[in-house]
Order: C-alpha cells, then structure tokens, then sequence
C-alpha cells in the first residue's frame, strides 16, 4: 500500500514538500538575516510602522504556509475517494480481499503521516523567527494575530488533521472530484474564520486606555487586538467618527474638541497565547473525530457503483 500511495500521490507529495521546504526557509531567520543586509533587499520594502521584515520575507510565507491544511485537504483528501469511483478503479482496489474501509485507512493513514511531518518540521523552522519579531517588533508583530498564530507547531498540526478528514467526509459523500473540491474549500474558509473569530472571545478582553495623540501601545507584546474606539474623560466608550478631523491642520486636537480624552482598545494579552492555542486544539481534535465518524460511517454505505 505504500508503493501503491505513493505512485498515485507522488506528484502531489513532491510538490506540496517542495512548496513548504522552500516557505519554511523563508521565515526561518538565517534567511531573513541573509536578506536584510543584501543591497535594495526587498526586505526593506518600506510599511507605515517601518517594520524592516516585510511581506516578502515573513508576512507573505507566513500566510502561504498558514494554507498548507487546506491545500492538503482540497488536493489530497478531497480525491482520495471521489477519483476511485469518477475513475471506476474501485473495483478493483476493493475487490482484492480489502475492505473500503481499510483500504480507505491505509492510504488516508501514509498521507497524514506524511502531511503532519510536513507541518510539524514547518512549524519548528518558523518558531524562532516568529519568537524573535515579536520581540524586536512587539508594536507591530503579534504571534496572537493571523496568521503568525496559525503556523504555531500544535495549531499547524491540528488544522491539518481536521481539513484533511474534511477532505474526506467531502469525498465520500459528494463523489465527485470538483464537487468534493469546491465543498471542502468552503468548509476551510468558513471554519477558519470561525476559529479566527472565536480566539477574541475565550476570555473576557482587557481595556487599555491611553490619552488622545499618544501613539505608545501599553498591552504588551504578542497581544490580539479585539477592538478599538474613542473614550471620555471617564474612560466611558462613546461614539464618534473622526472622519470630521481628517482636513483639520490639528487632527488630535480636534478630536479632543469633540470629547475624546482617550483611545480605548479591547486586547487579549499575550499570556493568554498558550491556553487560547490549547483550546482551539481541542476543539478541531472534536471537529476531527466527528469528522472521523462521518467518514466511516459512510464508508460502510458506499454502493458498489456511483
């Protein structure tokens, strides 16, 4: 079955390895160091907080690796079984003394071993660097935002292993390769910007207060932003736009003209980085074993033709 998977995958195995080997080198910092100091780097690509390691270097990788489990699961599981029926080789991949269901595992099995080494080792090489910009650069990188957050080891692993069973409850019950596709694309978009959204309400947000025109963040590093907005002199939120300042010589004296004393901002600090990642962990492993029983259990319904 190894052989088997492996000539039927190799180009996607190959591929997808190659596009992660070549991202974690990117975000891994002897890169980035190695960049920096080259003539017209693109690293200096100047950003209005004048963060030095720019899209090209950390931020854009970061995110293409942040999308590893939904490639895999659009690419690797959405087919697995929906190509064996559209192909018509199911008959003979099942009709030699193994089951649906195990043959079924012994190939979703090599691949997701193979995809959570991938993530796993992408994960490691990207920790450091993502540890030392959110020091160097605490104002303007936050290894709680997206998608720093979603290329953590735990969490990488985590994502691939319920989009990938996505994948698969997709191919068994559609049937069809695009369908399968397209169904298990939307159902990663739409769980991950669930899982983003959730990661602002575990915990109650903390409320920094700073006065009008004093651009100084005091929430610490590593911090995830929830909410921003204008406070009184009571540290009262209330509503105001300050789009009527934008033509004035003197923006931050206008806004005070109009009662804001302050700039309010609702956070979850960074010590509550590791448990916000523990609980998200455990609710894709129950997403992952529903997922699971919905894929064997449809497995044994399979008919014997499309």
């Amino acid at each position: 079955m190894l052989w088997l998977t492996w000539r039927q995958h190799r180009w996607q195995l190959v591929v997808t390895a190659v596009w992660v080997a070549l991202l974690s080198v990117m975000v891994s910092g002897d890169f980035v160091d190695r960049m920096i100091r080259l003539p017209n780097s693109i690293c200096f690509l100047p950003t209005p907080s004048l963060f030095p390691v720019t899209a090209p270097c950390s931020r854009v990788s970061t995110a293409l690796l942040a999308v590893l489990p939904v490639v895999v699961a659009v690419f690797w599981a959405a087919p697995l079984v929906s190509r064996e029926y559209e192909q018509r080789t199911y008959i003979v991949a099942w009709g030699q003394d193994v089951s649906p269901q195990r043959w079924l595992a012994a190939k979703a099995g090599l691949l997701v071993a193979f995809a959570v080494g991938l993530a796993l080792v992408a994960g490691v090489l990207a920790s450091p660097m993502r540890a030392r910009l959110s020091l160097q650069h605490r104002n303007v990188y936050s290894r709680f935002e997206t998608p720093n957050f979603d290329v953590a080891p735990l969490v990488l692993v985590v994502h691939v292993l319920a989009m990938f069973t996505f994948g698969l409850a997709a191919s068994v019950i559609l049937r069809k390769t695009v369908l399968a596709m397209v169904a298990t694309l939307a159902l990663c978009v739409v769980v991950s910007v669930i899982a983003i959204q959730l990661r602002h309400h575990y915990f109650s947000p903390v409320r920094s207060l700073e006065p009008v025109g004093d651009n100084r963040a005091n929430y610490g590093f590593d911090a995830l932003v929830s909410r921003q907005g204008y406070a009184d002199e009571a540290g009262r939120e209330f509503s105001f736009s300050d789009d009527v300042c934008l033509g004035s010589p003197d923006f931050w004296g206008c806004v005070r003209e109009h009662g804001a004393v302050y700039i309010f901002t609702d956070y979850q600090p960074g010590n509550r980085l590791g448990r916000v990642r523990l609980i998200e962990t455990g609710i894709f492993l129950a997403i992952t074993a529903v997922a699971l029983w919905i894929v064997r259990w449809r497995m044994r319904r399979l008919p014997d033709s499309p």
